[in-house]
């Protein structure tokens, strides 16, 4: 009985601090992170101002929390979905499944883009915007593993910089949510018709060898894994100083 009224609490507790971060973004949205208060998203969420301080220690915990909601929300499901996926799976099959997966995660869990947006607001105290950026370059590091897992087996071309084909990607996919209409068409065959103009443009061209990049960035040799644990690991080789964001509970 213990076990099962722990279970139930630890529950209501995560529903409560998801409820709480749904109102602190409209707070931070109307307000502006400098004018909000925590009587302000306590009032908002319709909770005793007590009951904030339970789950987060102060007003810079509750916006380093909005910022990382949905990020991790879309992370963890595009790894689910990748993991999932047979290990000899070509590359592009695994790019175009990773895609599926990030733009449903955001009609899921809500648009981030003004996650995105709020976390570039000049009123949030630095270490806040640094602790996302930190896990945004986490994410990205993903991605980056599977186009050059492309570019070494020559799918991908070569005389453009992952970097810039990171942008070409999330500059097409993520402002989805802005404009998608769910009755007009449904997520899946819009998601397929971006695909296949992204794939158009990232694909080596048949024929032609692959060079160094407009950047300078050369494609690595030797191969390595795109699954989760792979990019995971090669995050945390490219910067032994970051660490996926956690946020800290009063103890």
């Amino acid at each position: 009985m213990a076990v099962k009224r722990q279970t139930r609490n630890a529950t209501k507790g995560l529903e409560t601090r998801r409820h709480l971060l749904e109102a602190a973004q409209r707070v931070f949205v109307k307000s502006g992170f400098a004018q909000a208060t925590m009587r302000d998203i306590a009032e908002e969420a319709d909770i005793a101002l007590g009951g904030i301080y339970f789950h987060f220690r102060s007003k810079e915990d509750v916006a380093a929390a909005v910022l990382e909601q949905r990020l991790q929300a879309t992370w963890d499901d595009v790894e689910k979905e990748i993991s999932a996926l047979p290990r000899d799976m070509d590359v592009m099959s695994r790019f175009s499944a990773a895609v599926h997966a990030h733009v449903a995660a955001r009609v899921k869990h809500g648009d981030f883009s003004v996650a995105l947006r709020y976390a570039r607001d000049k009123q949030l105290p630095p270490e806040v915007r640094k602790r996302y950026f930190m896990a945004v370059e986490h994410y990205r590091a993903l991605w980056q593993d599977l186009l050059e897992e492309g570019r070494e087996k020559g799918v991908i071309r070569t005389d453009v910089g992952v970097g810039m084909l990171l942008f070409f990607l999330f500059g097409a996919v993520n402002w989805i949510v802005e404009w998608y209409d769910p009755g007009r068409k449904p997520i899946k065959p819009l998601v397929d018709d971006l695909l296949g103009l992204l794939c158009k443009g990232i694909e080596q061209p048949v024929g032609v060898a692959g060079r160094r990049g407009a950047t300078g960035s050369k494609p690595r040799t030797g191969a390595r894994s795109a699954t989760p644990s792979g990019a995971r690991k090669t995050a945390r080789k490219r910067s032994q100083n970051l660490k996926r964001p956690r946020i800290a509970r009063p103890g």
